[in-house]
């Protein structure tokens, strides 16, 4: 019984020794401080001049309860002002959200969070974390196409009708939101008039221009105008179309000039033609009918 004894208290003492060795070994680790930044950007394409969201994930994987400034650069460039976290506590993570104003930017951006703790000793941790994608700001590129009459009497009652319509030249949809403008010159080459066309409410991307009085009351002259129809996007490259308009003297006379250039003695002469063929044709027709009754005699 004795001896079973001795043998528990060998095994217990056994046991505490093993683990003052392990203690002595393995000694607790001392705290550290461990903030981790992941970043992420919505969208990764946009028109220069858009608002872009930059989020920052603060986790503090550390030991110590963190203060610290966390600030967002493209291109080594600041996107935004800086924010501050105070007493975020260890084991915990907060996410930061950045507005980005991209107006004057263009081109691809490398997008990086930074951070500077503040740590016990009374220095500063910095820690850099890089977004994985590029971001891509572009400004969209237009195509345009102008219509309308191409040809008007000077003494119509009607108005002056132009429309234009405007695609992404990338993708061809139409595009709603354009700058879309006119230049109308008269024949001597002298600026008439530099309207901007309006954007139809139920025609996505389909542009007009009315005159405000009618043709009759606008003071033109008879001749070619010249209309140019230019549209860009958010300050993008700019298209262009254009096309001849021309205003035309009402018949008045023999003389004068009619609709798409239409001389009036041109009727007659179709008229004189038609009855020269009748008259020839019936005198054929009538010395074949002589003949087959001289014939017969």
């Amino acid at each position: 019984m004795k001896a079973t004894k001795a043998l528990v208290f060998l095994v217990l003492v056994s046991i505490a020794w093993i683990f003052q060795c392990e203690a002595f070994i393995y000694p607790d680790p001392e705290p550290v401080h461990n903030v981790q930044l992941g970043v992420e950007v919505h969208p990764i394409e946009a028109i220069p001049g858009d608002s872009i969201s930059i989020y920052v994930i603060v986790d503090n994987q550390g030991d110590f309860v963190e203060n610290l400034s966390v600030a967002v650069f493209y291109n080594d460039t600041i996107a935004a002002p800086s924010i501050s976290i105070t007493n975020l506590l260890n084991k915990t993570s907060e996410t930061l959200n950045f507005t980005w104003d991209t107006t004057g930017i263009s081109g691809y951006c490398t997008i990086k969070a930074t951070a500077s703790v503040a740590i016990a000793e009374g220095g500063l941790d910095n820690i850099t974390s890089y977004f994985d994608e590029k971001v891509i700001l572009n400004y969209r590129a237009l195509t345009i196409k102008l219509a309308g009459d191409t040809h008007y009497l000077l003494n119509e009652t009607s108005m002056i009708e132009l429309s234009a319509s405007a695609k992404d030249a990338l993708t061809m949809e139409y595009c709603s939101g354009a700058n879309v403008s006119l230049e109308i010159y008269d024949s001597d080459g002298d600026l008439w008039a530099s309207p901007t066309m309006t954007e139809d409410p139920l025609t996505l991307g389909t542009y007009e221009w009315i005159s405000n009085d009618a043709i009759s009351d606008l003071g033109l002259k008879q001749g070619a105008y010249f209309v140019k129809v230019y549209a860009s996007y958010r300050g993008g490259p700019t298209a262009n179309d254009a096309f001849l308009m021309h205003m035309i003297q009402p018949y008045e006379g023999d003389n004068s000039i009619q609709p798409y250039g239409q001389n009036n003695n041109i009727p007659i002469f179709i008229a004189a033609a038609i009855i020269a063929a009748v008259c020839s044709l019936t005198l054929i027709f009538r010395r074949q009918i002589t003949n087959k009754y001289r014939s017969k005699n």
